[in-house]
C-alpha cells in the first residue's frame, strides 16, 4: 500500500493509475465499498482527514491519502480534490457523509471535472430538505410523521402545534454550512416542554438556520435502498433492523435482508421518480404496531450498513461505479434473502446504553444482554470482521479501545 500526498504530473502520479477514489475512510460505508470495488479488481485510493483510517487498513486499499477538514475547512478541501482531479482525471470519486457529498455535487455542478453517480444540486437539495421530504411525501399520499418547522424567531412555535410528548428534534438538513464551517448534528428526544424549548435553542447554529419537532413514531426501522439513473429506477435492496444505537432509534447493528414490500417500494418510486433522482438514495421507513409505514427521511448517500446488501448479492458501489463510466449496469433481478449482518462494536454500544437507561426494565436489560451473548445464528456475518481482509476489524477495535481509556 502506497501513501500519496505530492503533487506530480499525471504520468508519474500514482492516482492517475487508480480507477475509484473513496473518501471519508472512517466510515464503515467506506471500508465495504473498498471492498466491493477491490474485489471487482478496481485500484481504489482511500481518503481521509488522516491517511490513517479504517478503509486504508483493507487489503484492497491501493493508495492512501489525506485532505483538509472538509468540517472546518471546506474551502481547503474542495481545492484539494479540484487540484487531485486536474492532475489525474480519471477517478470514480465516491463521497460518504453528509458532509462531503454535497461538496462534490457543489464542484460537479460548478464544472469540476470529476466523475462520480450523483444527482444535481436541486435534486440532492430536495432529498436531504427533511421538511421537504416531508411535504412531498404528502402530497403524494404517504404518510409522514407531523411536523413543525422552528428557528430562533419562533421558537414557542413547538408549544402551540398541539404535539404530544415525547418528540424529536431533528435538523432540517442534517449538515449546514454557519461562518464558513459546516456542522453535522443528530437527532434528539425530548419528554416535556421544557427540554424541547433548551433542545431546540441549543441544535439551532444561527438565526437562519431551522429545526424540525416531530411527533415521535415508535415502531420498527426499515430501509428502502434505490439505484437510479436520471429518473429511471434500476432496482431496488430493502432490510429491516433489528437492533440499533441508540435503542430507540438510530444507526442499524444488527440487521436484516428482506424483500422490498411492494408498498413501500411503490412509494419509493413516486418519491425519487418524481425528483428524477440519479444515484443511490436509502429511503427510511418505520413501521408502527398497527403494521402502518411512515416515511422518516432521504439519505442521498451510501449507507453505514451497505455490507449487508453486498453480501446478498447487491453490489451499489460496483453499480455506481458503471453508471459513472457510462457502462451498462448489472444489476441482479433478486438477492438472498434472510441474510444477517452485525456490526459488533457498535452492538456493544447498544447493550451498554441499554443497561444505562434508566426507563429500561430488567427483563429487557437481560433480554438484550441474552441476545448481545449469542454469537452466531445462521445466515449471519459480521460486518468489520471478515478472513480474507482482516486488519480493519484490528484497527476499528483499537480505536474503540483508545476512545474508552481517554
Amino acid at each position: 500500500m502506497a501513501e500519496y500526498h505530492d503533487r506530480r504530473p499525471v504520468a508519474e502520479n500514482p492516482i492517475a493509475q487508480c480507477d475509484a477514489l473513496v473518501l471519508d475512510g472512517q466510515q464503515r460505508s467506506a471500508l465495504a465499498t473498498v471492498r466491493c470495488l477491490g474485489g471487482r479488481g478496481l485500484r481504489v485510493a482511500v481518503a481521509d482527514t488522516t491517511a490513517s483510517s479504517l478503509s486504508a487498513s483493507s487489503r484492497f486499499c491501493t493508495f492512501r491519502l489525506s485532505y483538509p477538514d472538509p468540517s472546518s475547512d471546506p474551502a481547503g478541501f474542495r481545492a484539494w480534490l479540484a487540484d487531485l482531479a486536474a492532475n489525474a482525471p480519471h477517478f470514480v470519486v465516491f463521497p460518504m457523509t453528509d458532509v462531503t457529498v454535497p461538496l462534490v455535487v457543489d464542484m460537479i455542478d460548478s464544472g469540476t471535472r470529476l466523475r462520480s453517480a450523483l444527482p444535481g444540486r436541486a435534486q440532492y437539495l430536495h432529498a436531504v430538505d427533511k421538511y421537504y421530504t416531508a411535504e412531498a411525501a404528502r402530497g403524494a399520499g404517504i404518510g409522514s410523521p407531523q411536523t413543525f418547522v422552528v428557528s430562533m424567531r419562533n421558537l414557542t412555535a413547538c408549544d402551540e402545534g398541539g404535539l404530544s410528548f415525547p418528540v424529536v428534534v431533528k435538523p432540517r438538513r442534517s449538515a449546514q454550512a454557519s461562518g464558513g464551517q459546516i456542522f453535522r448534528r443528530s437527532v434528539s428526544y425530548c419528554r416535556d416542554a421544557e427540554t424541547l424549548q433548551t433542545t431546540a435553542k441549543s441544535t439551532l447554529l444561527d438565526e437562519n438556520d431551522e429545526v424540525l419537532v416531530q411527533e415521535l413514531v415508535v415502531g420498527q426501522g426499515c430501509g428502502v435502498f434505490a439505484l437510479y439513473d436520471h429518473g429511471q429506477a434500476l432496482g431496488f435492496f430493502a432490510h429491516e433492523r433489528l437492533r440499533e444505537k441508540p435503542p430507540s432509534g438510530g444507526v442499524s447493528v444488527l440487521s436484516r435482508s428482506v424483500p422490498v414490500p411492494s408498498e413501500l417500494r411503490s412509494r419509493v418510486e413516486r418519491l425519487l421518480g418524481g425528483m428524477q433522482w440519479h444515484g443511490v438514495a436509502m429511503v427510511e421507513f418505520k413501521r408502527d404496531q398497527s403494521g402502518e409505514y411512515w416515511l422518516m427521511e432521504i439519505n442521498a448517500r451510501l449507507w453505514g450498513s451497505l455490507q449487508l446488501a453486498i453480501d446478498c448479492g447487491v453490489e451499489f458501489p460496483w453499480y455506481m461505479y458503471q453508471l459513472a463510466v457510462g457502462q451498462p449496469v448489472s444489476f441482479p433481478h433478486c438477492y438472498s434473502i434472510g441474510r444477517y449482518l452485525r456490526w459488533w462494536l457498535g452492538d456493544l454500544d447498544h447493550l451498554y446504553l441499554t443497561f444505562r437507561d434508566a426507563d429500561a426494565s430488567i427483563k429487557k436489560k437481560l433480554t438484550t444482554l441474552g441476545r448481545f451473548l449469542m454469537p452466531w445464528r445462521p445466515g449471519l456475518r459480521y460486518e468489520l470482521l471478515r478472513l480474507s481482509d482482516p486488519r480493519p476489524a484490528a484497527f476499528a477495535a483499537r480505536d474503540y479501545l483508545r476512545a474508552l481509556l481517554r
